[in-house]
């Protein structure tokens, strides 16, 4: 597959040498090996590593074939008249959804080509060295995200908990933990809660799960929305603020308690 009147404008020296640099990329593989780096991207799109690693693909893909058409015994001065020629003549795509000329960095390569500074073949030391820095480089951050993964869902979750409770500052777990019974029978001062008007007019009623931290002293200090409605939860959590208990004893000590709290909300027939 050659475009269409490129023949008429190479002579057959640099039609050899470019097609031989064609060739040498079949040979390569160099599309698979594309293809498989455009997956790479498309996985690994945040990592900039990534699309620097792409380009020099590109690059050393051109460079590793140029290298092979010069020691083939093309000509350096009528190998790069040819790819110039080429390039001249694709510049511009005769349909706007073609590509163009591509292929790595055009003046570097001819440079590259002029001043015979080409590289040498990596040996498989050098290979298995520049592979093991690649996987490194792309495998790192993976397992970097993986090892805290579990402390960021933590985070997250703790974040969630702040945004239910009430505007109280938040306080530690209690060491201690009563049912609802025992602290039922403990409850010095049970205030109310108002019934929401809007609950009201729409009908919503059920119950309110707190979870509250009781004091040394028997007063509230903490409350946590477990479940329940959220046009209810407020007028619970107000209501409970106002709670007093007795304080809950253990080994005839007052101590800091951890409890659920259940507020009915209940409309009148």
């Amino acid at each position: 597959m050659f475009p269409e009147g490129i023949s008429k404008r190479l002579e057959d020296a640099q039609l050899d040498a470019i097609l031989a640099h064609e060739v040498r990329h079949v040979r390569r593989h160099d599309n698979l090996a594309a293809a498989v780096h455009m997956v790479v991207e498309a996985i690994f799109w945040f990592h900039p590593f990534v699309w620097w690693l792409g380009a020099r693909m590109v690059e050393e893909r051109e460079r590793a074939c140029d290298e092979d058409v010069l020691e083939s015994g093309s000509e350096r001065q009528v190998y790069a008249e040819g790819i110039l020629k080429v390039c001249e003549f694709c510049l511009m795509s005769p349909l706007a959804c073609m590509s163009g000329v591509a292929g790595g960095d055009l003046k570097k390569r001819i440079v590259n080509i002029m001043t015979e500074r080409m590289l040498h073949k990596l040996d498989f030391g050098r290979k298995l060295l520049l592979g093991a820095a690649g996987l490194a480089a792309v495998a790192g951050p993976i397992a970097f995200g993986l090892v805290n993964a579990t402390p960021t869902r933590a985070g997250s979750a703790v974040g969630n908990a702040v945004a239910k409770q009430s505007e109280q500052p938040t306080a530690a777990h209690a060491s201690v933990h009563a049912s609802k019974e025992e602290m039922t029978a403990l409850v010095l001062k049970k205030v109310p809660p108002e019934y929401p008007e809007g609950a009201k007019k729409a009908h919503i009623q059920g119950q309110v799960i707190l979870r509250a931290i009781i004091g040394k002293d028997g007063d509230v200090e903490n409350l946590q929305v477990v479940s329940g409605h959220p046009q209810l939860a407020p007028a619970a959590i107000e209501a409970v603020k106002q709670w007093k208990y007795r304080p809950y004893l253990q080994q005839g000590q007052p101590v800091e308690v951890e409890t659920e709290i259940n507020v009915n909300f209940t409309l009148l027939k």
